[in-house]
């Protein structure tokens, strides 16, 4: 089990199933002893924080990249819009 949740469910504990129907493995596996360990073993707040760091530098220089190549005033014209399709 600690293979299967460290390969599939390391950095993402709630899985979505279908249309907004949020699955929490955390809440979900306590019933099963080996499952609520692995998982309890990915939920760990040092975990969390790592991943939360990592996203939100791939979010800060996805922004700084847009605003560069995209956002700047008069960067937008008919000319760009036509070239990039």
């Amino acid at each position: 089990m600690r293979e299967i949740v460290d390969k599939h469910f390391y950095d993402n504990w709630v899985v979505p199933l279908y249309l907004g129907y949020l699955v929490d493995l955390s809440f979900e596996w306590k019933l099963f002893d080996a499952a609520s360990k692995a998982i309890s073993n990915t939920i760990d707040p040092k975990h969390i924080k790592k991943y939360a760091k990592h996203h939100r530098e791939i979010a800060k220089s996805t922004v700084k990249k847009l605003y560069y190549e995209v956002l700047m005033e008069g960067y937008l014209s008919k000319q760009v819009v036509l070239k990039e399709l």
